[in-house]
This record gives structure tokens, sequence and C-alpha cells, in this order.
């Protein structure tokens, strides 16, 4: 048996094949984990933004209600569809397209309660929630600019 140098050797050669097996799923589980919250957190924004935008003005249906809708939808179907793509690049634009939205829904939401049309209480949960899917999307942006 021959001796390899440091920098040829593979992670194999370190830890071995069964041990290396389990932290890829252990690191591929917790990728899971963290995408599947991010999943369900975008989901549950979007049914609370279309609950919550009920109570906005009549007069506003084409106007703030169809934009903040549509705002916050595009969040969960840009990550989603950015999280089907294979290649890092197209992800990272669709993940970010996913942040401008999310972005868009935070103001539109600050703006209704400027308006008067939510109180804070209503708001406060939903900042909330629109902070945390923000730090989320943020997070995985940086990771895929770090990896290409």
């Amino acid at each position: 048996m021959s001796r390899k140098n440091l920098l040829t050797m593979g992670p194999y050669d370190f830890i071995g094949p069964h041990i290396h097996f389990i932290i890829t799923q252990r690191i591929h589980k917790l990728m899971t984990d963290f995408q599947e919250k991010l999943k369900k957190l975008t989901e549950e924004m979007v049914h609370d933004i279309y609950r919550v935008s009920t109570s906005f003005p009549k007069s506003e249906l084409y106007g703030a209600i169809s934009q903040i809708r549509r705002a916050a939808l595009s969040v969960a179907l840009n990550y989603t569809e950015g999280f089907a793509r294979k290649r890092r690049a197209v992800n990272r634009n669709f993940v970010e397209i996913a942040y401008g939205s999310l972005q868009e829904t935070k103001f539109l939401v600050r703006f209704a309660e400027g308006e008067k049309w939510l109180s804070g209480i209503e708001t406060e949960p939903l900042n909330k929630k629109l902070d945390e899917i923000g730090r989320m999307l943020w997070g995985i942006s940086a990771r895929l600019k770090n990896d290409a």
C-alpha cells in the first residue's frame, strides 16, 4: 500500500466511507428541514396576507389588495421554482426575486398599517414572519453566492 500525499487525499481517506455517508446524510437532512421550514413559512405568509387584505377598502381591490397578494404569492412561487432548478446561478436568481418580492410585501404591510387598514396587532406577527423569511432567503442567497 502506498502513502498518499495529504493534498490528494479525499474525505474517505480520513474518516472512512461509512462515516462520510452518515455525515452527508445528516447535512442533507438539515438542509431538507431548513427548506421545508422556509416553504411552510412562505405558504403561511401567503395565507396570512390573503386573510388580512380582506379588511382593505373595496376601492383597493385592483390596487393595494391585488398588489400585496401578488407580491406575497411571488415570494412563495419564486422560492419554490428556484428550489426546483439545478443550476446554482438560476436557483440564486429565483431566490433573489423572492427576496425582492418579500421586501415589496413588507412595504405594503407597513403602508396598509399607515393607512389604518391594518392594526399593529395584525401586523406584528406578520412582520416577524416576514423578517424570518427574509433572513432565511438572504442566507440561501449568500450561500449560493459563496458556493459559486
